[in-house]
């Protein structure tokens, strides 16, 4: 995860892989952002069944002021 450095996005992703391990999906593929402005990041997950998800997880900061901001990422 290159330039990606974003602590908040990470947590999530950690959340919802270990979910989705424990309901039997496989992350196939994780698109990270190449800006490390850019607050959002896709994941392909793909079950023994051939069902896959296709997940767009993005963090919303607009309701959170400038500090706040910082603090977080």
């Amino acid at each position: 995860m290159k330039a990606w450095k974003n602590k908040l996005l990470d947590e999530l992703v950690e959340s919802v892989w270990k979910t989705a391990n424990k309901h039997g999906f496989n992350v196939i593929k994780l698109s990270t952002p190449s800006n490390p402005e850019d607050r959002s990041i896709d994941m392909f997950l793909l079950r023994e069944d051939k069902k896959t998800i296709h997940l767009k997880i993005a963090v919303d900061s607009r309701d959170i002021d400038y500090y706040e901001q910082k603090d977080l990422f």
